[in-house]
């Protein structure tokens, strides 16, 4: 029992409450009224009992007795809640229900704040209130309840610190903008990205003034678990780079440098998570990420300031602030130090002196800029200074010297005058001797032009007369060549015809001819001769054409030409019995030389008896 009398501050209700897992998130109101769940339900020792990251419905239930007559504001101190259902009994017994939550529009809530604040009406009998929540953000119960003087209280001073950070963190933000539009260097352009989403994450998001004041119904609320762990992401992704960049880790620390790279990685890899999946694995997994990077934050910078980067001490002592309000914000979370506004906003107030410290770190950065300016400047007026005092001394020194060349350049000028005079009446000879040689040239192109065409004629006519002999060669090779050939058909066309009639003369002489055979074989003498007669026209012929004196050729009938060879071999083909078939396939008449043609059947026929086979008849 609650019990809320006039005067009484804010009290502080969640270690005061019960409270009940509901896992299978399908009980409803009148299943916890139940005797059996209410047997069931559970306290807290912790001001703010902490689920965590949980897939259940968690149900609170408390019992208030108030003693004013004056409504009371139940707060639930969070902004992040995907349904938050009210019930409780009125004086006449019936069940009220306020059904709201971040998956809702802003006019389903009781009262129209940043949290979620539910009015709770006078009665002269104690009211037993219920409160379930179910979110995929992180489920705590920082509940109070308050009359509306001092719940506005409350809120009044609460504001005044979200005003005062968000004061700190635009002043930081239009300071270091025109920082970066002057040096034009990226560390004030991650400082600033870090800045704005520390207030978008933290004082819009986070604390529930963008659903107040910006966008209220237009439906994002549904998305908002996913908008602040991706903002809480991108702040130490962000603080990264700017911690990187301001200690120029890549040349100083490269190994540091990498590991805040991989860092980084890991980082951009859970927001693609979250935004694809946005279940309470994503959630936590980004919750022990930004506290894993508080941790390896302090130790990355307090190793660069143990390297000697004496810039890291700002960063380190900002960042021990930062580290400082996670350590007192998880503690009261978990119940070590009492509910405070201090306690509650502990992170805001962790970035804001985190971010100042940081911003003091970039103005010792510019004073030790200025200074190592003017450092270098005053070297370079001693180096200038020094210099001119050298050049000074080589000029001098150049001068003298350029006197002495100038001088001896002079000496050097009149030699020269002189040498050109004497260049000058040479070269008038040398025109002279030039004009006479180009004369005689003249005359020697003329008479090699003529040497030239006379050789070129030489070589026409040489080669002309070396054409001649080549063909007069062929010429007399071919008449060589012809003179054994004609050797040759004279040896056998005219060795037949004689033979045959030394034949047909000794068989006159034979004492048994009669006078019908004797004539016969006077009659084939007669016909030889006249054969004889004809191989010697065409020998006639045959030498007439190897002479040139004629290039007749005549039409020769292949028949006529084997049956006169036959004839001329009758002899020879009777006394070895030879069978002679004539038969022509081809064209019967050819163009030709008469003697050629039988000279060749002749050889033919003759070489076929000579060298005929002895086993069987030709």
């Amino acid at each position: 029992m609650i019990t809320y009398k006039n005067g009484d501050d804010v009290i502080i209700i969640g270690n005061r409450a019960r409270y009940l897992k509901d896992s299978s998130r399908n009980l409803t109101i009148h299943d916890v009224e139940k005797r059996d769940i209410q047997s069931k339900l559970i306290k807290f020792d912790v001001v703010v009992p902490n689920f965590g990251n949980t897939s259940c419905a968690i149900w609170s239930v408390f019992t208030i007795d108030n003693k004013t007559n004056e409504i009371l504001y139940l707060e639930f101190g969070k902004t992040i809640g995907d349904k938050v259902d009210f019930f409780f009994r009125d004086t006449a017994g019936n069940l009220q229900n306020i059904k709201t939550g971040t998956f809702y529009d802003r006019h389903t809530r009781d009262v129209d704040d940043n949290f979620f604040i539910f009015k709770i009406p006078p009665s002269a009998q104690p009211i037993t209130c219920y409160l379930r929540i179910e979110s995929t953000s992180n489920i705590s119960f920082p509940l109070s309840i308050g009359a509306a003087r001092e719940m506005f209280s409350k809120h009044r001073n609460e504001e005044l610190g979200y005003g005062l950070f968000l004061g700190i963190i635009l002043t930081l933000v239009v300071y270091n903008f025109f920082i970066l539009f002057a040096v034009r260097e990226k560390v004030y352009s991650y400082y600033i990205a870090y800045l704005l989403v520390s207030i978008i994450g933290y004082d819009i998001t986070a604390m529930g003034f963008g659903a107040e004041y910006v966008w209220g119904n237009l439906g994002i609320g549904i998305h908002i678990n996913t908008i602040n762990h991706v903002l809480i992401t991108c702040v130490m992704i962000f603080v990264l780079f700017f911690i990187s960049s301001f200690l120029d880790l890549p040349k100083k620390l490269p190994v540091l440098h990498k590991s805040n790279l991989l860092v980084i990685t890991i980082g951009s890899t859970l927001i693609a998570l979250q935004i694809l999946f946005n279940n309470f694995f994503t959630t936590s997994s980004i919750k022990i990420y930004s506290v894993g990077v508080a941790i390896y934050g302090l130790v990355g910078i307090s190793y660069a300031f143990a390297k000697g980067l004496k810039p890291a001490r700002l960063l380190l002592i900002g960042w021990s602030f930062y580290v400082l309000s996670l350590i007192a914000y998880i503690s009261y979370v978990v119940g070590a130090l009492p509910y405070h506004h201090f306690t509650t906003g502990a992170p805001m107030y962790g970035i804001a002196l985190e971010a100042l410290f940081f911003s003091f770190a970039l103005a010792d950065r510019i004073r030790e800029l200025r200074q190592e300016k003017a450092r270098i400047q005053l070297e370079n007026l001693a180096l200038s200074q020094s210099q001119n005092e050298l050049l000074e001394k080589v000029v001098y020194e150049r001068t003298i010297e350029i006197t002495a060349q100038n001088e001896e350049i002079q000496a050097q000028n009149e030699e020269l005058i002189t040498l050109q005079e004497q260049l000058s009446l040479q070269n008038e000879s040398l025109e002279k001797q030039n004009a006479e040689l180009l004369a005689t040239w003249e005359t020697i192109d003329q008479q090699n032009e003529v040497l030239r065409m006379h050789t070129e004629n030489l070589e026409v006519e040489v080669k002309k007369k070396a054409r001649d002999l080549y063909v007069s060669n062929q010429e007399l090779v071919s008449h060589n060549i012809q003179l054994q050939q004609f050797s040759f058909i004279t040896a056998h066309n005219l060795r037949s015809p004689v033979a045959r009639i030394l034949g047909l003369i000794n068989l006159l002489h034979l004492p048994y001819v009669d006078d019908q055979e004797r004539e016969f074989i006077l009659y084939q003498i007669q016909k030889t001769g006249y054969d004889l007669d004809q191989v010697i026209k065409d020998l006639s012929v045959i030498l007439d054409i190897k002479k040139g004196l004629t290039e007749n050729y005549e039409a020769i009938s292949i028949i006529e030409t084997i049956h006169k060879v036959k004839a001329l071999l009758q002899t020879e083909l009777e006394r070895n019995n030879v069978q002679l078939t004539v038969s022509v396939d081809v064209e019967d008449i050819v163009l030709g030389l008469t003697a050629y043609l039988e000279s060749i059947f002749f050889n033919l026929l003759s070489n076929a008896i000579k060298y005929r086979s002895p086993e069987r008849l030709p």
